[in-house]
């Protein structure tokens, strides 16, 4: 399956990621593994806590329809030899995420292997993030200005410079995450430049990118590609006024234009290590 995107076709596959756990290892791998394929869209669907013959079944089956790829992180062996032979027998390309590497780390230390072994988990650093995510997905797009104040991380920048998906990948890091939209001709709310002793960060975008990002976005909602929202001249404009704002503030920015979600989360991340070494609370 395949959509136009102006310069090139865009191959689009759909990816069913089957865990018997949270599934979140199996997200950041997709993530990273698609930030690498130029040209290619992967859309996700993710099934944790996977415990059933009968619900491999049914995630088999939309494979199947679908022309889609698996990947796995099951750590129960008889759950897995199942959904590799269900996949096997329609052909349907399974991977799974972690055996290799650990086989050739058990390997490596001569070690045993405890195949369905469940990881453990600190009870504080498990409620400590989903604290994180609740506050995050509450401070999305400039809402709850009022408590912006109990943010770890603050992120500005203009639309689609890929605020939410990074503040996401932070709050599941364990970081209360607010971001804040920078729009031309819109006051920039007080109570951010008054936060002078908080971590705060700028995300850049080249504006030829920001183009075509926006217009997919406009595309794939169906609305009038005359707005101003596509306007190169506009675009530009936008991208020199939040430059000012970053600049007189002493923000430090990161350009998101050619960098990964990953990536840009482990810049930020150290950024805030460095400012939070330089300003103890």
């Amino acid at each position: 399956m395949t959509f136009q995107n102006e310069d090139f076709q865009v191959k689009s596959c759909n990816v069913y990621m089957i865990s018997d756990s949270s599934g979140e290892t199996a997200s950041v791998v997709l993530r990273a593994i698609e930030s690498q394929l130029a040209g290619v869209k992967l859309n996700d669907f993710l099934y944790p806590l996977i415990k059933t013959n009968e619900q491999i079944d049914d995630i088999v089956q939309l494979a199947k329809e679908n022309n889609g790829v698996i990947l796995c992180t099951i750590s129960d062996e008889k759950l897995f030899k199942y959904l590799y032979s269900e996949c096997r027998k329609y052909e349907i390309v399974c991977i799974e995420i972690l055996w290799r590497i650990i086989k050739e780390m058990a390997n490596f230390f001569q070690a045993n292997i405890l195949r369905g072994a469940r990881p453990t988990f600190d009870d504080e650093a498990y409620f400590q993030r989903i604290e994180a995510i609740n506050y995050t997905l509450q401070h999305d797009d400039g809402q709850s200005l009022f408590t912006i104040k109990n943010a770890d991380i603050i992120l500005v920048g203009v639309s689609r410079s890929s605020k939410s998906p990074t503040s996401v990948y932070l709050a599941n890091r364990g970081y209360k995450v607010a971001n804040i939209p920078f729009v031309s001709g819109i006051v920039f709310p007080e109570e951010l430049i008054e936060l002078n002793h908080k971590f705060i960060v700028g995300l850049s975008i080249n504006p030829d990118r920001l183009l075509s990002v926006r217009k997919e976005r406009m595309r794939n909602l169906h609305t009038d590609m005359r707005s101003n929202y596509v306007d190169i001249e506009g675009i530009i404009a936008e991208n020199e006024e939040a430059s000012k704002i970053f600049t007189r503030n002493k923000w430090p920015v990161i350009d998101v234009t050619e960098r990964s979600i990953e990536e840009i989360s482990a810049m930020i991340i150290q950024y805030y290590n460095r400012f939070t070494r330089n300003n103890p609370r």
